[in-house]
């Protein structure tokens, strides 16, 4: 969740905070505890143009069909004769069938509703600010997230007429319209004898990224990290080793113990709150009778300055986190130096009045040593609840697995590596067991399969119910199973060359994300009949990254090609013409030319980024 700080008065909101920060260095300077401001953060600028998203010449959103043109009053500007030399070859049509076959034979008459459908092309923007003021033991930081993601231009008609637009709008690229300036994160942290205490709202990260991922930096090889997690926490996080010891020091009156001597192992508990109610009117169907809700449902349109909508304790949703870790750098084993980090990272989040409770442990490993390295993270979600249940009164059963490992070499040169991931799927959405889930959208596993078209289509397939838009994959990876060997050149300080590829299978065929296909008599796979191949695609991935002036200037040129596998099913949206059992805008010529088209994607990107 993000604070969305309203456009008008949040410059007011920084100058009262230089405010605060200003006495705050008058009483350092006047012998109190010394306080210290400084700022990290980054601007980032990425353009992007794919090619072959969608199709050229008959370009379809999912099932959709898009009209490539259009005519002001068709019954006016389509000439009488055409009408009925078209009335002789089609029996059973549409007006916009009509407008289509007309336009498409004389173009010049029409206006186009889309130009170069097959060409995506957007330039977006992040400026992150993140002031950090310390003073002893204690550090407040925040994140403040300007113009964050947003693309470029007005995309909100604020000008009347296009051409005079001067003012862009805040617009995300998958339509979102957000404030300008955005406060996302802000939380406290108190470094203790005893360990550290973190409270407020702040990100969250484990392991390689796979479920819990703060999207912070430019970690990924390929692409950017447009999100983050954040949760409202209270954690602490200790060394119970060095704590016993220091503990027992205290009390007999012996010397500290060295901090040298801990042998790595951490431990963690923390406390989210992940909804206490909801302000806004909700429906909620408590029975099988309709007209009875909860008290959110029917309240008066002033429930928000009423404290009931607080007083609810059964819609509350918790969580709880359990972190045991070893982790140990530069550990001297004889003539060399070996890191090891060995963790198991546990969640478990309840809801009443779902009947919610889920567990999720998670499990992750990281070795080097000689420059051989080995990386892994794997999760299992399980437990049980009503909120994603198909019916009233229902109980869905969780059982999700992802994992990604990693083996490599690496060395100032070269990094060179093979991974492998997997993240489960769903035969059926709308049964009573619940085993699909993508990976964290801010783990990058190339830049066209996962990242658009796989994100696509879960968008087309679940955009028209609310209730299934969580299960967007946004880039993630989703229900398949991944080989995804990776390789970086540094020839010298500034320059990094990096090559990837990328071949993907499903996991599970539900018909909808991933489609059943028709055999080769022209019959259609039944669910349990899945015998051709899962292949989803192969895709090969290259950079060209550049970075100045002790890192604070990175550039990079991204591009990448993908081959659509079978199992993808980029032309089951189209139907063959020779299995049509009504006219189609196409011929089978064209048919075949949509199908080269759409079957073969690229991608160009570039990044510049200036890192404060």
């Amino acid at each position: 969740m993000t604070i969305q700080a309203k456009e008008g008065p949040f410059p007011s909101l920084l100058v009262l905070l230089v405010g605060l920060l200003l006495p705050c260095s008058v009483f350092a300077q006047a012998g109190g505890p010394q306080v210290k401001f400084d700022i990290d953060g980054y601007y980032r600028a990425r353009g992007s143009l794919f090619i072959n998203l969608f199709d050229r010449e008959f370009p379809q959103d999912g099932a959709r069909d898009i009209a490539l043109y259009y005519v002001d009053n068709p019954d006016e500007d389509i000439p009488q004769d055409f009408v009925d030399q078209w009335n002789t070859n089609h029996s059973n049509y549409t007006t916009r069938d009509l407008v289509d076959g007309y336009c498409r034979s004389y173009p010049t008459q029409c206006r186009q509703a889309i130009h170069n459908p097959n060409r995506s092309g957007w330039l977006t923007q992040r400026g992150r600010f993140e002031p950090i003021l310390t003073m002893g033991g204690l550090k407040l930081q925040a994140t403040i997230d300007v113009f964050d993601n947003v693309v470029w231009g007005d995309n909100e008609n604020l000008a009347n007429t296009p051409l005079f637009a001067g003012a862009p709008s805040s617009t995300q690229t998958d339509g979102t319209v957000v404030d300008s300036i955005q406060a996302k994160r802000l939380w406290v942290e108190w470094s203790t004898a005893f360990g550290l205490l973190r409270i407020g709202r702040q990100p969250s990260h484990w392991g390689l990224g796979i479920l819990a991922n703060d999207g912070d930096g430019f970690r990924n090889d390929f692409g950017d990290a447009n999100s983050g997690a954040v949760y409202d926490r209270i954690i602490f996080a200790t060394r119970p080793v060095s704590l016993i010891k220091g503990i027992h020091a205290i009390a007999t009156g012996k010397p500290s113990p060295d901090p040298a001597t801990d042998p790595g192992i951490i431990m963690a508990v923390g406390f989210d709150k992940l909804v206490e109610s909801s302000a806004i009117t909700f429906p909620r169907q408590v029975t099988d009778d309709d007209t009875i809700s909860d008290e959110n449902a029917e309240g008066a349109a002033g429930i928000r300055q009423s404290p009931i909508w607080l007083s609810d304790q059964g819609d509350d949703v918790l969580e709880m986190i359990y972190v045991l870790m070893f982790k140990r750098e530069d550990w001297q084993l004889g003539n060399q130096l070996m890191d090891l980090t060995l963790g198991t990272y546990w969640v478990n989040r309840w809801q009443k009045t779902t009947n919610s409770n889920v567990w999720i442990p998670d499990v992750y490993l990281y070795w080097s040593m000689l420059g051989l390295f080995v990386e892994a993270e794997a999760y299992h979600i399980f437990g049980k609840t009503d909120a994603i249940a198909p019916e009233f009164d229902k109980t869905t059963t969780a059982g999700i697995t992802g994992l990604v490992a990693r083996v490599g070499y690496e060395n100032p040169r070269i990094t060179g590596l093979v991974e492998v991931g997997h993240a489960a799927g769903d035969d059926s959405i709308l049964d009573e067991t619940f085993t699909g889930r993508p990976l964290h959208a801010d783990y990058n596993v190339g830049l066209i399969l996962y990242e658009q078209v796989m994100a696509q289509r879960t968008v087309e397939k679940f955009v028209g119910n609310e209730d299934t838009q969580g299960l967007w994959s946004k880039g993630g990876v989703y229900n398949s199973t991944y080989l995804n060997p990776r390789l970086k050149f540094r020839p010298g300080d500034i320059w990094e060359f990096r090559l990837g590829l990328l071949f993907a299978w499903a996991d599970e065929v539900d018909g909808a994300i991933i489609p059943h296909l028709s055999r080769d008599d022209g019959t259609s796979e039944s669910p349990g009949d899945i015998t051709e191949s899962k292949f989803l695609g192969a895709e090969i991935d290259f950079g060209v990254h550049m970075k100045w002036l002790d890192e604070h200037i990175l550039v990079a040129l991204e591009g990448g090609y993908m081959h659509a596998g079978p199992r993808l099913g980029r032309m089951t949206q189209y139907q063959d013409p020779s299995a049509a059992t009504t006219p189609l805008p196409y011929n089978r010529a064209q048919y075949e030319q949509i199908q080269k088209r759409l079957n073969n994607i690229f991608t160009v990107q570039a990044r510049f980024a200036f890192v404060f």
